[in-house]
Parts: structure tokens; sequence; C-alpha cells
């Protein structure tokens, strides 16, 4: 059975009850919003199977959810300076 998790994006948390009987519900570390949202921004392979491309998202997901919050940092620190 699967086991609840928080998401490393988003930090909310993830009710996986009912998601294990579907082949599209999250997978750990990230919610299916988050994997969708920062997903999108980047080019998901066409070929693979369907969970070799939903693994890949989540990969992309999380690192432009890091480069999201690295560049926000930035700015915070530019503005912090002006």
């Amino acid at each position: 059975m699967a086991e609840d998790f928080d998401c490393a994006i988003c930090q909310s948390r993830v009710d996986m009850r009912w998601s294990r009987y579907r082949h599209d519900g999250p997978i750990a570390p990230v919610c299916r919003r988050c994997e969708t949202y920062y997903g999108r921004h980047r080019s998901v392979p066409m070929a693979g199977a369907f969970r070799d491309r939903r693994e890949v998202r989540r990969g992309l997901a999380l690192s432009e959810a890091l480069r999201c919050e690295a560049a926000q940092q930035k700015w915070r620190q530019a503005d912090a300076r002006a």
C-alpha cells in the first residue's frame, strides 16, 4: 500500500488513499499538480513507456522548481542591496 507523503516542491500533504489505483496518480516526492506545472516548462520525451516519461517529467519538475527558487533568491538579494 502506498503511503502518504509531503510534496518536495509545495510542501502539501498528498493523500495516497485512492491514488494507488490510478496510473496517473502522484509519484513521491512530487504531487501531480507540481509535476504538471513545473514539468511543462521543459521538453518531455515523446518516446518510451508512460511510466518512464512520468519519471523524466518528475525529475524535470524538481530541477525547474530549484531553478525558480534560485532565481527568486537572487532577485531578493538584489532588491535588498538597492
